[in-house]
């Protein structure tokens, strides 16, 4: 099952892959996060987004963290390269969306001016990563902070 689907239903429903990069950001000992409204709900996470079409999957992980938090990134904040995840969802409108997220630890040394800059975006701060770690709702981004810290 998915969302609550049986197989059969999910098998007719439309598929879409999608391609994210995430930017796991670190400052001291602060995260970078976002709060972002998904399908009507305040998901506490970290900023990313789609890939556009032949754009590098690290400029986008650099566009997507500026254009949702303010926070400029530069390659050479680039720490490492995280391992990707996948997960599937019914989206409300009966698609099926395949989501691979390719994760990316960048390092900070000053903490700019963060900012929510998009509509859904509802806050953006740097948070205690252990405050993050017990309060984030979603298992694999928080396996993909741990992996950053490791």
């Amino acid at each position: 099952m998915v969302n609550g689907l049986r197989e059969d239903e999910v098998n007719q429903a439309s598929v879409k892959k999608e391609i994210c990069a995430m930017a796991v950001v670190l400052f001291n000992d602060k995260i970078l996060t976002t709060n972002e409204i998904i399908y009507e709900r305040e998901i506490l996470s970290l900023p990313k987004g789609h890939k556009e079409k032949n754009e590098n999957i690290i400029k986008t992980a650099i566009r997507e963290c500026f254009e949702e938090t303010n926070i400029v990134l530069c390659e050479s904040d680039l720490v490492k390269k995280l391992p990707p995840y996948s997960y599937e969802f019914l989206a409300p409108n009966k698609i099926l969306i395949k989501k691979t997220v390719y994760p990316f630890l960048f390092r900070v040394y000053s903490g700019g001016n963060p900012l929510n800059k998009e509509k859904r975006i509802t806050m953006v701060q740097w948070m205690n990563v252990e405050e993050f770690l017990e309060k984030c709702p979603h298992e694999s981004v928080k396996k993909t902070v741990k992996e950053a810290l490791k």
